[in-house]
């Protein structure tokens, strides 16, 4: 029987040599290797292995893709025989000098990770015979069929000499050269635990142990890639970070294509592998999904939050429309009360079609802009026109450029010789600005040229596209994201959506699904991003699709109504469906402030606004692999593409007809016809809402609506800012915690004090009712701010605001409207007010 190695240092009985406190440690492997680990917080550490011993940082530290400055974080080093002992006051790893063997033990010494091999290669005849084997089934796995039928693009594979047929692809060919430096890792799985995380992994689960996957950028129908003629799925957008229910995660300090094994060929052991590059990993202990995503998104950045009006609803349009088409949208828009806030242009609106270059400009024969005009605002323009309904303009990009010239830039302006790299040509971002000032204030990313294969090309920085494809696919968004915010905290946000990802990408935009539609495989990618810290996805959806994709998109992170080359308009379809459509275009804007408070937390934890089951109920063994539900923030489930859900523990309410459940069980689902799935609220939920509205800037925020659901001792934390800049950064943003408790007796709601504030500091460009330019946007915190409650209970017996009886009718009253056959619950409303500026708190106590 083996001995783990704890037990081996029990059993050898060496004394340990005294701790050392320092930084870093330096672990001396055999064979003159040389393993360095740092600790980033407690419960990180970062460990690099050299054969020369010397360290330098890796390209995603070179670009800030990763964070390059820590706190010192101190390690008590000690030593016992083959052991080397590193503890910090959150975790401790345990290294054996003599393997190269990882053991990773919590902050109270239990054991989470017993065995993790991060040895550079396999040593020996029998290692490197096992190794061989072990590649040679990788190469194996991701062939493709060669029986099964030729692909769509002439039987070639971009980047491939040969046919499709042969089944060896660009990265492939590495797998089974054996001269070639590589890095890697080996995990003992414990025979329980389960793995989740690397973005968009798979379109079929969220639990990933006993399947291999490959982190290799590729856009879904380009490259050859058909899931029929493929025996393996397709890692479109995917993130080399994986995370356990025991506890420990690992993220891969690499651009290099990574391929995870993780359980497929041997069950109990996980396999990380790639070519050239070097091992480079960081090894997390956060104890739970939810706080290594923290810890993730703190080496990789927390979420961006969007522009407020960006958490409402885009609108891609028809790529063929002009002008007029567009403003006769967007006063459909407006007339027949379809809430809207973005307005996107597809490549049509470019002078020439499908415009790569950095000459792009208006198509004057569909979009008229004067050049006198041209980068001067939209005064007198159709993007002011837009704007004066209410609506910002986006437009469609395609990106051709070598992003590692601008990358070099900022890396030499950071080190104070900025000379030593060319100003021209310029960065990407450079030639949209002057669309921005012109009043466009979103912009759609098609990957048609960064996500291609460039398997030639040698890069400004030296290097080569094996290495850089992935790590573009994040350095478009970072730079969009640097030259928006680099005209300060006063500049407009704006909203860069991009299918694309890899490490780091939740902090610089927002990601879709490609072209692929909203369906039960996208709706399994978003849930995947969510699990590696993505908060803003979303995926195409065109209402024609019915009514649970209209359902799934609305109750994404973010919403896109994708046109393109059909009519996608909502008055296009039959009164009913029309219907449909406006109730839950409706539901999203009055849950604006929910949606935006949600986004706001997980730039400070990493938490997504769609949560899969796990992520919230990791001990729930039937939460495991959900793929058809989600929880939308704290409060809602959403279940969509299925006939059945499951009711974790607690208690739910079935936000359509008001119906308690208690949880623990499966049920079948009794949707409404004019619903797209099932919907739960928690019991003990708070929910800020918005009167329904016909796009994001024109809410009345004097009045926030609360809906409360009391169970127990519950939460909510609304925050504000002024939604359309870069003040928040600076601190210029507000948070009011919103308390329930549900006693024997009484229900108890506590709202405030409001800690923090916002000001006058508005959008750029915008325009008044009279179509003059003036600032705009939320400005100050209102002085009075009233709440109006509506609480989900059995009829009061009495109500007191402050300590004051409150009574039906007259001053500070309160309605209660009893359970009927649609709503199960009676609703108490009454409305409630405060004085923002003093930060006085008000409470309402319901005698039950």
């Amino acid at each position: 029987m083996k001995l783990s190695l704890a037990v081996y240092a029990l059993a050898v009985g060496v004394m340990m040599r005294p701790a050392a406190v320092a930084p870093a440690a330096e672990v001396r492997l055999p064979g003159g290797v040389v393993m360095r680990i740092t600790a980033d917080t407690p419960q990180i550490f970062h460990v690099q292995i050299r054969r020369n011993g010397k360290f330098k940082p890796s390209i995603l530290q070179r670009y800030g893709i990763v964070k390059r400055k820590w706190p010192t974080v101190n390690i008590q080093q000690s030593s016992s025989g083959d052991l080397t002992r590193l503890k910090t006051t959150g975790a401790e790893l345990v290294v054996n000098t003599k393997t190269g063997n990882l053991q990773l033990l919590d902050a109270t010494g239990k054991v989470i990770l017993n065995r993790f091999a991060a040895t550079p290669q396999a040593t020996g005849a029998q290692g490197q015979a096992a190794y061989r084997r072990h590649q040679q089934w990788l190469a194996r796995y991701f062939r493709y069929n060669a029986h099964e039928g030729a692909n769509g693009i002439g039987g070639k594979i971009l980047g491939q000499p040969g046919t499709a047929g042969q089944g060896v692809k660009y990265i492939e060919r590495y797998l089974t050269r054996w001269s070639i430096p590589h890095f890697g890792l080996r995990i003992a799985l414990n025979k329980s635990e389960r793995l989740y995380g690397m973005g968009e992994a798979s379109q079929k689960r969220i639990q990933l142990r006993g399947y291999a996957y490959r982190n290799w950028v590729e856009y879904r129908g380009l490259n050859g890639y058909d899931p029929k003629f493929a025996k393996f799925e397709q890692t479109e957008g995917g993130v080399p970070f994986v995370m356990s229910t025991r506890g420990w995660a690992v993220l891969m300090n690499t651009a290099w294509p990574t391929y995870f094994d993780l359980g497929a060929y041997r069950k109990n052991q996980a396999y990380i592998w790639g070519p050239f590059g070097r091992t480079d990993f960081y090894l997390m202990e956060g104890g739970s999904l939810r706080q290594n995503i923290n810890l993730f998104t703190q080496i990789s950045g927390r979420p961006i939050l969007l522009p407020e009006w960006g958490y409402g609803l885009w609108f891609d349009g028809n790529i063929l429309l002009n002008q007029f088409a567009m403003l006769e949208d967007g006063h459909n828009f407006h007339h027949l009360r379809f809430p809207v806030d973005c307005y996107s242009l597809e490549p049509g609106w470019m002078q020439k079609f499908y415009d790569f270059s950095h000459l792009a400009n208006w198509n004057v024969n569909r979009f008229y802009l004067p050049k006198w005009l041209q980068g001067r605002g939209e005064k007198g323009t159709f993007i002011g026109a837009m704007r004066r309904m209410g609506i910002r303009m986006g437009l469609w990009f395609c990106c051709n450029d070598d992003l590692t010239l601008q990358a070099e830039r900022g890396v030499a302006i950071r080190r104070g010789h900025p000379k030593t790299v060319p100003t021209r040509p310029y960065g990407w971002y450079h030639h949209l600005q002057k669309f921005v000032k012109e009043g466009i204030r979103a912009f759609k990313i098609d990957p048609s040229e960064i996500m291609m294969i460039h398997a030639g090309r040698k890069y400004f920085n030296g290097r080569r596209d094996l290495e850089m494809h992935n790590l573009t696919q994040v350095m478009i968004l970072q730079q969009m994201y640097q030259g928006a915010a680099k005209g300060g905290p006063s500049a407009p946000r704006v909203f860069t959506q991009y299918c694309g990802v890899y490490t780091g990408t939740q902090h610089w935009g927002a990601n879709t699904m490609d072209d692929d539609s909203i369906g039960p495989g996208t709706l399994c990618w978003m849930l995947n991003l969510g699990l590696t810290g993505n908060t803003n996805v979303a995926t195409d959806m065109n209402p024609v699709q019915g009514v649970a994709a209209i359902q799934a998109a609305f109750f994404s992170g973010w919403t896109d109504v994708q046109s393109w080359a059909s009519a996608g308009e909502p008055w296009f379809l039959d009164p009913r469906m029309q219907a449909i459509f406006r109730y839950y275009d409706d539901l999203r804007h009055r849950l604006m402030p929910y949606i935006y408070s949600t986004a706001w937390l997980g730039t400070q934890t990493g938490m997504p606004i769609m949560r899969a089951m796990p992520l919230i109920y990791p001990n729930d063994p039937q939460c495991a692999n959900l793929t058809h539900e989600y929880m939308f923030g704290n409060a809602f489930l959403s279940v969509v593409f299925t006939d059945k859900a499951y009711l974790p523990q607690g208690d739910w309410i079935d936000y359509w007809t008001g119906r308690l459940y208690h949880g623990g069980q499966w049920i079948t689902l009794h949707v409404p016809a004019d619903r797209g799935g099932g919907l739960f609220v928690r019991a003990g939920a708070i929910v800020p809402t918005w009167p329904a509205v016909q796009y994001v800037s024109r809410v009345p925020i004097n009045n926030i609506g609360l809906s409360i659901w009391p169970h127990g001792q519950s939460q909510f934390t609304l925050y504000e800012d002024d939604g359309v800049t870069y003040e928040y950064l600076k601190g210029r943003f507000a948070t009011t915690p919103i308390r329930c408790v549900d006693g024997a007796k009484s229900i108890r709601v506590a709202i405030g004090p409001t800690s923090g504030t916002y000001g006058t500091h508005y959008e750029v460009g915008s325009l008044t009712p009279a179509g003059g330019l003036r600032s705009a946007g939320w400005g100050n915190m209102p002085r009075h701010r009233s709440f109006t409650l509506r609480v989900h209970i059995a009829k009061p017996r009495a109500v007191t605001v402050d300590g004051r009886p409150a009574s039906p009718g007259g001053n500070k009253s309160w309605t209660y409207a009893p359970a009927t056959e649609r709503q199960a619950t009676g609703i108490l409303e009454i409305r409630v007010s405060r004085n923002t500026k003093t930060k006085v708190a008000i409470h309402v106590d319901i005698q039950k």
